[in-house]
C-alpha cells in the first residue's frame, strides 16, 4: 500500500463475488477480443477477475487493490434478475470485515 499522506478511493470496485461475475466475464470477454483485434485499450485480466465466487478471490482481490496503491473502495449493490444481486447486507458484511478500507 502507499505510504504517502494521500489516500487513493477507488469508487468503481465490483469485489469478485458471483453477484459480479457477469460483469467479470463481459470485461475479459472485451479483453479477449481486443487482443485478437489488435485494438488498443484495456489488455489485461488480473488473478482476482479470474476466481470470481471462488475461495480466496476476495484476498486476492485486496492484494491487488494493495499493490496498485489504493486505500480504499466503494462498491454499488446491484440487483438483477439475470446477472445476479449484491444486496446490502452483503456491502455491510464487507465494511464491517474491511473496515476503514472498504
Amino acid at each position: 500500500m502507499s505510504t504517502s499522506t494521500r489516500r487513493v478511493l477507488d469508487f468503481r470496485c465490483c469485489p469478485p463475488l458471483e453477484a459480479y461475475g457477469a460483469l467479470f466475464r463481459m470485461k475479459a470477454s472485451l479483453v479477449k477480443r481486443r487482443r485478437v483485434a489488435g485494438k488498443p485499450g484495456l489488455r489485461t485480466i488480473t488473478p482476482a477477475m479470474g476466481m470470481v465466487g471462488l475461495p480466496g478471490a476476495v484476498e486476492a482481490w485486496w492484494n491487488e487493490i494493495d499493490e496498485a496503491g489504493v486505500s480504499a473502495v466503494c462498491a454499488n449493490g446491484r440487483f438483477t434478475d439475470d446477472h445476479g444481486s449484491i444486496e446490502a447486507y452483503t456491502l455491510a458484511e464487507l465494511q464491517r470485515k474491511y473496515a476503514g478500507r472498504f
